[in-house]
């Protein structure tokens, strides 16, 4: 916060919705590194995959959450890759040149979604709350207002407007 204080009034560029719009794509390198972290240390494990032939298995360490010597699905990495995925998209989206907004509540829509998706291979369910008898987790409701809210900010935003020599 300390260095954002310094550098935005330095560049009035990225204030306001352009300063969203580079906060999200940053934000996805955020999500695929951070999953790694949380894969190394065992935490948001997936549920049991005996059968999966990318399924993990977490040695015995003190500080592992997931289930230990189990077969799981590693949704960290699926995390991880949902967040390097969302990148290129909004990378590719943002070459486009749309208007300032656009591409963080892109962002939003796309994170929520796949979110919500990955949602359904977790197996920490006591960690992360459950809510209506067990069928959707708290990250899963959470994720329909955001993407809402992001498809409000997407359309509220407006379409990229044209030059006059464009054809």
């Amino acid at each position: 916060l300390a260095w954002l204080a310094w550098y935005l009034p330095r560049h009035p560029r990225f204030r306001g919705w352009h300063f969203a719009d580079i906060l999200a794509l940053r934000t996805c390198l955020a999500i695929f590194v951070g999953r790694w972290a949380s894969f190394l240390a065992g935490e948001n494990y997936g549920k049991e995959a005996p059968d999966l032939p990318w399924a993990v298995t977490f040695p015995p360490h003190p500080a592992t959450q997931a289930r230990v010597g189990v077969e799981l699905h590693p949704t960290q990495l699926y995390h991880s890759l949902h967040g390097l995925i969302l990148f290129g998209l909004l990378l590719w989206f943002m070459k486009r040149k749309p208007h300032a907004g656009r591409t963080a509540g892109l962002f939003l829509i796309l994170y929520s979604v796949g979110r919500a998706f990955i949602e359904i291979y977790r197996g920490d369910d006591d960690a992360r709350g459950m809510l209506i008898d067990g069928w959707v987790s708290t990250s899963q409701f959470l994720s329909i207002p955001i993407f809402f809210i992001g498809v409000a900010i997407y359309f509220a935003r407006g379409a990229r407007e044209r030059d006059p020599g464009e054809a």
